[in-house]
């Protein structure tokens, strides 16, 4: 008996042999046990429904009495081979008559589970009965709906940067003046959030409020100072920092069934490839112009962390970008001995060359 309730064997019918003629028609069989979780492989589909009982059923004809479609232990539900291209009817109590327990379907291959007008495919599923309706939470990595199109990101974006590093001369903001190109990949998607990782170059290029500004170091503490020329030229002053960066996201999506807008979070590791201080003069007489340009190496962290944030409708967006490092050395290393760091702030447009609509 014991091995009776562990192993059941359901919907194995004799066939009809009597009537001499196989029929389709409707076989059931009602159980004992609640059913609230389901593992259903293969080509089978399974359609799901809450009753006053719990059963299972299938239509066609009568089944060899060594059939087995379904192997229940529990309350676990689990289609056999037997059951491969067929269609199974399940009732469950689960939600109904009071009780709460969750419903869980593990659903692999090409087989399918339908219940509450949604389909589920490949994939770990949760569904919490709530007051006789249900909440459906998909697992992490479910849907294979979502292809390489909606999981791969290519971006530009084009905006305008300013370093805001006190005690320093600030710089001013100046169109096209931060550029960043990124590739990212989101392995975790479902039909509302995202997650991945990617890479990115980026070029920051700070102009100063002080046209002629140099670099100057006292002790090892790096300043940016307004330099008086006695030349009657003119002078440009500007930061110039190229890196390679590591961008990891965080993707909201507030229509499940359309991704083109969507809210995206980003912390992003910056590791500096170049970090210059550049100075240019100009200076014209007598219908001659002379031209110079000094640049020095800027010894600045070689390791930088920002953080994005975008709002993106489709093919375009817009972002706001602020660097972390400083406020992260003013908690680590108290003023006035901070490592050189720009004070890093950014806004502008985001280009999405892969615009991720759901099917």
């Amino acid at each position: 008996m014991s091995n009776m309730k562990r192993i059941v064997s359901i919907i194995a019918f004799v066939a009809a042999a009597a009537l001499g003629l196989a029929q389709t028609t409707t076989y059931r069989q009602n159980l004992r046990q609640e059913i609230n979780h389901l593992t259903v492989s293969g080509n089978c589909i399974v359609r799901l429904t809450l009753d006053s009982c719990s059963w299972v059923a299938y239509k066609g004809t009568a089944l060899a009495d060594t059939a087995r479609l379904v192997v229940i232990e529990g309350s676990h539900l689990t289609t056999t081979t037997a059951a491969d291209n067929m269609t199974l009817y399940v009732g469950t109590t689960t939600g109904s008559g009071g009780t709460k327990s969750p419903l869980t379907f593990d659903v692999k291959d090409n087989a399918l589970v339908f219940f509450d007008d949604k389909v589920y495919k490949n994939g770990h599923f949760r569904v919490a009965p709530e007051d006789g309706t249900t909440i459906a939470t998909h697992s992490i990595a479910q849907q294979s709906k979502y292809n390489a199109y909606h999981r791969f990101h290519f971006d530009y974006y084009l905006g305008a940067s300013r370093w805001m590093t006190p005690n320093r001369n600030p710089t001013k903001l100046k169109a096209l003046n931060s550029v960043s190109i990124k590739l990212a990949y989101s392995p975790i998607m479902n039909d509302r959030i995202g997650a991945g990782f990617g890479a990115q170059f980026q070029l920051n290029a700070y102009h100063f409020t002080i046209p002629n500004t140099e670099l100057t170091s006292t002790d090892g503490s790096l300043n940016l100072e307004g330099y008086n020329s006695p030349s009657n030229g003119s002078w440009e002053s500007e930061m110039l920092i190229t890196s390679i960066d590591l961008p990891i996201h965080f993707t909201y999506f507030p229509n499940k069934n359309n991704h083109s807008t969507n809210l995206q979070l980003e912390l992003i590791p910056q590791f500096i490839l170049n970090s210059s201080s550049l100075r240019a003069y100009t200076h014209t007489e007598d219908a001659q112009t002379v031209s110079a340009t000094y640049s020095q190496d800027v010894p600045a962290n070689s390791f930088q962390l920002k953080t994005r944030l975008s709002v993106n409708f489709g093919l375009l967006g817009i972002y706001t970008e602020v660097g972390l490092t400083p406020i992260i050395n003013n908690i680590l290393y108290p003023p006035p001995a901070v490592p050189f760091s720009p004070h890093h702030i950014a806004f502008g447009l985001r280009i999405n060359l892969f615009n991720a609509v759901a099917d």
